[in-house]
């Protein structure tokens, strides 16, 4: 594949051949031998690429901290007697996506400035390959008082993994996509200022506060571990996560090819990865997550 930037033009070792080898191998065999092509370039950026993808083999969530930080936040809950239920759901991001992820920020180094601009988009600053959504449910609208929640519920959040588990917080992505314009989005409610502890804005991508373009709205953290696995977790609204997953103003498809330009365009039908098949529009097998996002404790 051939990315122009402003400065020169980038190629990326095309990576459909990885995966539609003649004989039928695992992803895991498939990204070690995209790793090595890359790696070959002698590019830096490459190689930074290279040890990007040995993070996404390597990424492994923490069942047991995980289910105590449930456990602590319905206890909190019920101590401040607040009224409103919450579920957790859990993905790891496809490989695919990852991909285009890192691209992105390549194409973004590269066309920097700056090196503050630079350091943006620093492959270091990647760190959502395991995610957890937090949806609280007050019913079918956002206001101020819900979306106060949403805060509250985050900076308990902070405390839990900070104060009883040692973990630290990764600072904040670059904020992608803005450019939200309110009259384009009616339904979307947009909060006067932040609730955030003041100490940690700076780790938190803030989406309520800041909306996408295309409306959508969250607030993202990324934890690591004392063990150095880093964990996203994204806290919404039930009202949210219904506008943002299933509202047509929120198209995702137009939202990704703006987002990722130049996308990974796979021929599906001639993949031939173990746990991934494709036979045609609905007919998709993939519990490896090659192109779609899975449960990443199942096989933890």
């Amino acid at each position: 594949m051939k990315t122009e930037t402003s400065a020169k033009r980038f190629i990326f070792p095309d990576i459909e051949p990885f995966l539609c080898p003649n004989e039928r191998i695992t992803l895991e065999q498939s990204i070690h031998n995209y790793r090595k092509a890359l790696i070959d370039t002698g590019n830096c950026y490459c190689i930074a690429y290279a040890n990007k993808l040995l993070e996404y083999l390597e990424a492994t969530p923490n069942i047991k901290d995980f289910s105590q930080y449930v456990a602590h936040m319905k206890k909190w809950k019920k101590q401040n007697n607040y009224n409103f239920e919450f579920d957790f759901f859990m993905r790891k991001k496809s490989f695919i996506k990852y991909n285009e992820k890192i691209r992105l920020y390549i194409l973004k180094a590269l066309d920097a400035k700056t090196f503050e601009e630079r350091e943006k988009f620093s492959l270091d600053r990647i760190c959502d390959v395991i995610g957890v959504r937090g949806i609280l449910d007050f019913g079918k609208e956002d206001s101020a008082k819900t979306i106060d929640m949403c805060y509250k519920f985050l900076n308990e959040t902070i405390n839990f993994f900070t104060k009883e588990k040692g973990y630290t917080i990764k600072l904040a992505e670059p904020l992608v996509d803005v450019g939200f314009c309110a009259k384009e989005h009616p339904n979307v409610f947009v909060p006067k200022k932040s609730k955030l502890l003041t100490d940690f804005e700076v780790n938190v991508k803030d989406y309520y506060l800041t909306p996408k373009k295309n409306g959508y709205q969250s607030l993202h953290i990324v934890f690591k571990s004392p063990k150095g696995i880093t964990t996203e977790i994204q806290i919404r609204t039930f009202a949210t996560h219904m506008r943002v997953e299933f509202d047509p103003s929120c198209n995702h498809d137009s939202h990704d090819k703006n987002k990722y330009p130049e996308r990974i365009n796979l021929d599906l039908e001639k993949i031939n990865i173990f746990g991934f098949g494709y036979h045609g529009p609905g007919k998709l097998f993939d519990t490896v997550g090659l192109i779609q996002s899975i449960d990443p404790f199942m096989n933890a």
